[in-house]
């Protein structure tokens, strides 16, 4: 077991925010998401996989609140998403010990194990220490998400919900150091908090252009994460009150999205701008559109064109046409598309030879999270983590602003780790968000029962109670 120094550091400081910035740890539990490079121990048992910011401090939410979860549940908790929850913990852990042994040679797999030499080619299936590893991160992913489903007080929600609000602003200010320092010539100011050892592409330069990483393993991921932030600030700022910040925030992001050069960033922009321009064609047809939503087009729109001009006045048109070549026209004939479509191909047969059953969770890696996770777990897996999502669309007549918010963002989480998304582990930051709009929706049930019972308590011809 080794002890990273600055991981412990920024654990104990994320703790000392939540403690006197009044976040609680709820509260912090966003912000720490951010840190994805950053290991705070590296476990033996867990074939030196390192236990990263977010998972220290997911795990101190679990057994903070783990207790008072489960009595929430036995008073009365969502039984629907606690039976779903608990039914995807059960079949991940039995084929992460039954299936391996099961198909046992049966099919090959690009091995999560780190005892393997060969780490690009495919070998027999068999049981290895990435079935215990990934299963580790499953379980407390899914701990993680019941406790916060089950705390479904007013006060928790509301740190969760500040938390995002508090990230998204943090991650902006990510961008405004690292973008001037990258093109200053200075390099990745924030190479000390690099203390994970991840084995992937972490080039931060294509042809002339610089990417911005933020204190995530590669571009990509950052893309990702502002992204999804991104997606989040933008229902925050036209459902809340407007201010400067909230407006900056949004311009930051799409900027630092647009740094990052990603592939799968760019994509998820271009899904997450329709979705927005869906959103408020349809809320054009029930009212005005909002003055906010313009705005947020127009400014959204500038940011993008002075990231361009900024590159234009730089480089020539030569490298810009390197960069769309490399990371969209072109990217299927790269080296990293070529070995990540040769996962996909894999992972595919997987689920074939396995007759549908899954390999077992941590046997095998694709480029895709739903082709990971079918892979993996198979049909049953597949479909239990669809219906987890699905909790939070079911109840289409419930509604608030952040349900919204956590709706529009984990349908840009979904489509950002289906195109990126290596493991069955869909990450910290997909379940606090998950967590977060089950508490809500949770919320809002009893709620709207409450209102029922007063309006049919109150005698005939009185108005319906608010509430």
């Amino acid at each position: 077991m080794e002890i990273s120094f600055v991981g412990a550091l920024i654990v104990l400081g994320l703790l000392l925010v939540g403690r006197l910035g009044k976040m609680g740890l709820l509260g912090i539990l966003p912000i720490s998401t951010l840190f994805s490079s950053t290991a705070v121990v590296s476990m033996g048992f867990l074939g030196g996989a390192p236990l990263l910011v977010q998972t220290v401090i997911a795990g101190i939410v679990i057994v903070y609140y783990g207790l008072d979860a489960l009595r929430r549940i036995e008073r009365g908790g969502s039984r629907v998403q606690i039976a779903l929850i608990a039914a995807f913990l059960a079949y991940g852990i039995l084929s992460a010990f039954l299936f391996p042994r099961m198909f046992e040679g049966a099919t090959s797999v690009f091995s999560l194990s780190r005892s393997f030499d060969v780490f690009f080619a495919p070998i027999p299936l068999q049981p290895s220490s990435g079935n215990f590893s990934q299963l580790c991160y499953f379980v407390l992913d899914l701990c993680l998400l019941t406790v916060l489903s089950a705390r479904i007080d007013e006060v928790s929600i509301g740190q969760l919900d500040r938390g995002f609000e508090y990230a998204s602003r943090f991650l902006a200010l990510i961008v405004l150091i690292e973008l001037p320092m990258r093109y200053s010539g200075f390099g990745d100011p924030f190479f000390f908090l690099r203390t994970a050892n991840y084995e992937l592409l972490t080039d931060i330069e294509i042809g002339s252009f610089k990417r911005l990483t933020g204190f995530a393993t590669e571009s990509s991921s950052f893309g990702s994460q502002c992204a999804i932030f991104l997606a989040y600030a933008y229902i925050k700022y036209n459902s809340a009150p407007k201010s400067l910040m909230r407006l900056m925030t949004l311009v930051v992001l799409t900027i630092g999205l647009v740094a990052a050069t990603s592939s799968a960033g760019y994509v998820t922009f271009g899904f997450m701008f329709g979705l927005a321009v869906l959103r408020s064609a349809y809320g054009s047809f029930r009212q005005r559109i909002q003055p906010s939503e313009v705005y947020f087009f127009v400014l959204v729109s500038l940011g993008v064109i002075c990231v361009g001009l900024m590159y234009l006045a730089e480089y020539d048109f030569s490298a810009l046409n390197s960069l769309l070549d490399t990371l969209i026209f072109n990217k299927a004939n790269t080296s990293s598309g070529i070995e990540r479509g040769s996962w996909n191909t894999q992972a595919i047969r997987n689920f074939v030879e396995t007759y549908g059953f899954g390999i077992g969770v941590g046997s095998s890696r694709a480029s895709s999270f739903f082709l990971a996770l079918l892979s993996n777990t198979g049909v049953i897996g597949t479909a239990l983590f669809c219906m987890l999502v699905l909790e939070l669309f079911a109840h289409y007549h419930l509604s608030s602003n952040r349900l919204n918010a956590v709706r529009f963002s984990i349908l840009v989480c979904v489509f950002s780790i289906s195109l990126m998304g290596t493991v069955v582990d869909a990450g910290v930051l997909f379940y606090t968000l998950l967590g977060l709009g089950l508490a809500e929706v949770t919320r809002l049930r009893k709620e709207y029962a409450r209102m029922r019972l007063r309006y049919q308590a109150a005698p005939p011809g009185e108005p319906l109670p608010r509430g």
